[in-house]
């Protein structure tokens, strides 16, 4: 590094005794004082010749001060001593680093010929390939200044990837001049807002027979006074041009006119390019005239779509009317239907009760009075029969006889009670009366018959308990006189606050058809009492595997007791009547 620094040194002091001493150097090793005029520059007061050497070796750039054009390195910095692959030491002359970074005669030649001129001109800039350390061969922009015969300062920059990449702009202009030629899409270039260039297509769309009739063309000129939208095309052309320049692409529809006169819609795809180092707007232009018919075909089918949806919906608007006419009409008809029913359940429950309060009064009568007449005649025949003579055998025959009737009608009159108002219900309660019922109907039929009662039912309402009695005694009469049955169970429980009645038999079975049969009475008295008291009822049923009726009813007491409901039932029906 001395060495360098010695020879850089020499160089320097045989400047400073030139004419043109003090520009540079004087400025760098006065203290304290600039003289300089302003187009010489300036320079840092304190600094010394290794502040230079630490400047020029730190440079991005390669610097080389050869003593002349094919002397002497004087100096060179790290960049080029890399680049190059030479050391500080063994750094060789200009001609032996010539001959090793062109190895090539033929081109070292033509190197030092142009090396000669820009050394003979005093300065100037040429580009050289070269021969590096890595084996890779690279360009270099060299720029040079010839202070004097025996002081040149030479800048050296690697311009290898600017070389590749302007090889590549010139390929892809190259490219892209082919592509816009022979394009079957018309396209225009604009300059500023004038046509600077445009392909065939472009010039067969526009009718034109030369594109020269085209170049210099403004945008407005080629296009109508005012577009579809009513705007002028003047106005509107400067508007799309700036926004494509401030966006650098842009997409609209447009209307162009022809040399004949005829107006094309198309649509406008614009994007900034750079061409030959100036930026241009890239027009492409697409004739968008079947889309436009098949858009206004879309639009007046569209008209009449909705023309015949406006005639459809008064059509329908006018049929829901008069359905919501119908269906309020039925509606109020089914209201009414349903508080008939409500009220012919009603009643008909209310005759049901004045039926059992008559029954159980017809039973007491009976029991209280022709209970005590059979028992006094029992008394008097029997009073009589002690008073017959001994040897009347006919007579005493006929009031045996009569005894006999009496008492075969006391026993008729105790089975009539009970068949009207068991007193079993009245004294024991609804599962005591299921069980004996239950235990007679045994006996008599020869039926086998189990119960299943829960012992934990809670007390209710006597006129439910009643209700359901008598829908147990519809269902053993129905298997009595249709099932054909050898064996029946009847589970009485309570589930979720409601009474369960369940009367199972194993007889032929009943159809669905049979259940909903409005000419079965007792299984339609069954749901209408059931649903009276809130209840619901299943009939389920298969031939050969018997029959399964279940009732589940609410234990809630009613708020509205059936008498009070009964009179409501019939104040309503007296003032329909009036």
């Amino acid at each position: 590094m001395d060495k360098q620094f010695a020879k850089t040194d020499r160089a320097i002091q045989k400047t400073v005794r030139t004419k043109k001493r003090g520009s540079f150097y004087n400025s760098m090793v006065r203290n304290g004082r600039q003289d300089l005029k302003p187009e010489q520059g300036s320079w840092i007061l304190s600094a010394d010749k290794k502040d230079l050497i630490s400047i020029l070796d730190n440079l991005p750039s390669g610097i080389a001060i050869p003593g002349s054009a094919f002397g002497n390195v004087l100096y060179i910095n790290h960049q080029i001593l890399d680049t190059l692959g030479y050391s500080l030491s063994d750094t060789p002359s200009t001609r032996e680093m010539w001959k090793k970074a062109i190895p090539d005669p033929k081109l070292r030649r033509d190197a030092a010929r142009l090396w000669k001129q820009v050394v003979k001109a005093g300065g100037g800039t040429s580009l050289v390939k070269l021969l590096c350390a890595d084996g890779e061969i690279r360009t270099f922009e060299n720029k040079a200044v010839v202070l004097r015969k025996d002081l040149i300062i030479s800048m050296w920059i690697d311009v290898t990837r600017r070389e590749a990449a302007e090889a590549r702009l010139r390929e892809s202009e190259s490219r892209f001049r082919s592509f816009f030629d022979k394009s079957t899409d018309p396209f225009l270039l604009f300059d500023g807002n004038r046509v600077a260039n445009c392909n065939f297509s472009a010039q067969q769309m526009f009718h034109y027979l030369d594109k020269k009739q085209m170049i210099g063309a403004t945008l407005e000129d080629l296009s109508p006074e005012k577009q579809p939208d009513g705007r002028l095309s003047s106005k509107k052309a400067r508007t799309l041009l700036r926004v494509a320049l401030k966006q650098g692409n842009h997409r609209s529809q447009w209307t162009v006119r022809r040399s004949d006169g005829k107006e094309i819609p198309v649509e406008l795809s614009i994007a900034t390019i750079a061409l030959e180092g100036e930026n241009l707007l890239f027009f492409v232009l697409r004739d968008i005239t079947p889309w436009k018919e098949a858009q206004n075909e879309l639009l007046h089918a569209k008209a009449d779509l909705e023309k015949r949806v406006r005639e459809r919906t008064a059509d329908l608007l006018a049929v829901n009317k008069r359905l919501l006419t119908e269906i309020r009409t039925r509606k109020k008809s089914e209201q009414e239907t349903r508080r008939s029913r409500e009220e012919l359940r009603h009643l008909s429950e209310r005759l049901q009760q004045i039926r059992e309060e008559d029954r159980a009064h017809i039973a007491r009568e009976m029991h209280d009075q022709l209970g005590q007449s059979l028992s006094a005649l029992t008394i008097d025949i029997a009073c009589l029969k002690e008073k017959l003579p001994r040897r009347n055998g006919w007579l005493k025959e006929q009031v045996q006889g009569i005894e006999r009737q009496i008492s075969g009608t006391m026993q008729s009159v105790r089975e009539i009670c009970r068949e009207l108002r068991p007193p079993v219900f009245d004294d024991f309660g609804l599962p005591t009366a299921i069980k004996w019922h239950l235990r007679e109907f045994q006996k008599r039929t020869g039926i086998h018959c189990v119960a299943i009662i829960d012992e934990g039912i809670p007390t209710f309402e006597k006129g439910l308990a009643l209700v359901v009695l008598r829908i147990f005694q519809e269902a053993m009469t129905n298997i009595l006189r249709h099932a054909e049955a050898t064996k029946v169970q009847v589970v009485l429980k309570t589930h979720a606050k409601n009474l369960v009645l369940r009367v199972k038999d194993n007889g032929k079975g009943i159809s669905a058809q049979q259940t909903t049969n409005p000419l079965s009475l007792g299984i339609l008295g069954i749901r209408e009492r059931v649903r009276f008291w809130g209840g619901k009822s299943f009939f389920t049923g298969s031939p050969g595997r018997g029959t399964i009726m279940t009732v589940s009813i609410p234990i809630a007491r009613r708020k509205v007791s059936l008498k009070n409901r009964y009179k409501e039932v019939i104040s309503d029906i007296d003032a329909g009547n009036e």
